[in-house]
């Protein structure tokens, strides 16, 4: 009788165990120890899948520059930092995601919908800004960019609205012109030499090509965003580290110049020590 219970038990136990293997648990740090039990919280935080990430989405096919860089600059935010891309131009799929970039013809910042493609979208990153219509790159950056400046170059006192401007001007209308065929220069002008290293034809080129087999799209996708994410890093510490500091030493000398003659001709740049050793900047 008491092996008959033993086995019983034993097989209750092994049935728990099996049971919960089977359940949805969401990072390891949730994994329950076999050894003491199961506490209800851990249960409850295994079938509620509490800890699912946020999931982003943006359509299938031969990616661009710009939803590229629109995902990278998300994965830079609190809210989407790990985020999952999901690829797709299915509507019901769509539409189950927490925000969706450069598909679903909606612009609606208060769902967090930002297409662009649609006849009706006319917007720009501001009113000096007439021509260059806005990518989901400009879309991303102009609704999230303070915060993805501020996570990239942390701890640094600069004008950080400044800076903002800064990088749309010098890096991110760039990426908005190309994706909405805006010329840099007139169409009848002829070029002196080609140019085939902008970033834009980087990321163009990790697209799988006709006769490639090998290459996954969204596994191209995820190169392509770390070259993206590399060039805005390099771009975004220039400005903040190097160039606004610098600015900000002829700004000083500009305003202090009737303090050495009065004709205002004469401006003193302030010294400074550069990182090699040497003195000033200039």
């Amino acid at each position: 009788m008491v092996k008959i219970l033993a086995a019983r038990l034993i097989g209750l136990q092994v049935a728990a165990v099996c049971n919960f293997c089977s359940l949805p648990i969401a990072s390891t740090r949730h994994r329950l120890r076999l050894r003491g039990g199961f506490s209800a919280e851990h249960l409850r935080m295994a079938n509620s899948g509490s800890e699912a990430k946020k999931r982003i989405g943006t359509h299938d096919g031969t990616f661009h520059c710009d939803e590229v860089m629109a995902c990278w600059m998300l994965h830079q935010t609190k809210e989407f930092a790990g985020a999952q891309i999901v690829r797709t131009r299915d509507v019901k799929t769509l539409s189950e995601m927490d925000i969706v970039v450069d598909v679903g013809a909606v612009f609606d910042p208060s769902s967090h919908r930002y297409d662009h493609h649609q006849k009706t979208f006319t917007d720009t990153f501001d009113e000096k800004h007439v021509t260059t219509k806005l990518s989901s790159a400009g879309l991303i950056y102009k609704y999230f960019g303070r915060e993805i400046l501020q996570n990239i170059v942390k701890n640094v006192e600069i004008d950080y609205d400044k800076l903002y401007y800064l990088i749309y001007d010098n890096f991110i209308e760039e990426i908005d012109a190309v994706d909405n065929g805006v010329e840099c220069y007139p169409a009848d002008a002829v070029p002196k030499y080609k140019v085939s290293t902008m970033l834009g034809q980087r990321v163009g080129r990790l697209n799988p090509s006709w006769n490639d087999q090998g290459k996954k799209p969204d596994e191209q996708f995820q190169k392509a965003m770390q070259i993206v994410g590399d060039e805005m890093e390099s771009i975004v510490e220039y400005y903040a580290k190097a160039f606004l500091p610098a600015r900000s030493i002829v700004y000083a000398a500009i305003s202090s110049r009737l303090d050495y003659h009065p004709s205002g001709k004469i401006m003193v740049l302030k010294t400074v020590r550069c990182a090699s050793g040497r003195e000033e900047p200039w």
